[in-house]
């Protein structure tokens, strides 16, 4: 017979680059407010400060977060819980009222090492227009890579 205890998840491997989406409660577009897009990109900035990790992309949807990052500490799940969680009290603190703002959890994406990471940041940026957001990527205001040269790619 199976054991009923859950299997433990798989370690976080510091150095590895991580593409992570967090999406917002019910797809609630708290990120379309450009006051709110500010609180999140000043976390994903303090999460850098901290030394936790460095960012290559992330791009800020109405209802989500796509972020490309290496991860320099062994705990992307504590990573990404302290992201939303400040995010969530900053967003709870100017807007009274406001139940949760992400949901549970998040989704991960381990990269192999031999990856092209400009692949995967032109994947990443180019998401609001796949999505319809924008004509134009430099329209979409609330994104941000490292790699120039993916840029000039789009």
């Amino acid at each position: 017979m199976p054991s009923p205890r859950p299997q433990p998840l798989p370690r976080s491997t510091q150095g590895t680059h991580y593409v992570v989406t967090a999406v917002t409660y019910g797809r609630v577009p708290w990120l379309h407010d450009p006051l709110y897009a500010r609180i999140a990109r000043h976390e994903i900035e303090t999460c850098e400060r901290q030394g936790w990790l460095r960012s290559e992309a992330w791009v800020l949807m109405p209802d989500r977060v796509h972020w490309l990052f290496e991860l320099r500490v062994p705990m992307l799940g504590q990573v990404v819980q302290t992201f939303k969680s400040q995010t969530a009290r900053a967003i709870r603190g100017r807007c009274r009222g406001a139940g949760s703002i992400w949901q549970a959890g998040f989704m991960d994406r381990r990269l192999r090492p031999d990856a092209d990471l400009g692949d995967h940041v032109r994947e990443l940026i180019a998401q609001p227009r796949r999505d319809g957001l924008d004509g134009r990527l430099r329209a979409h205001r609330h994104w941000w890579t490292r790699d120039t040269h993916a840029i000039a790619a789009l």
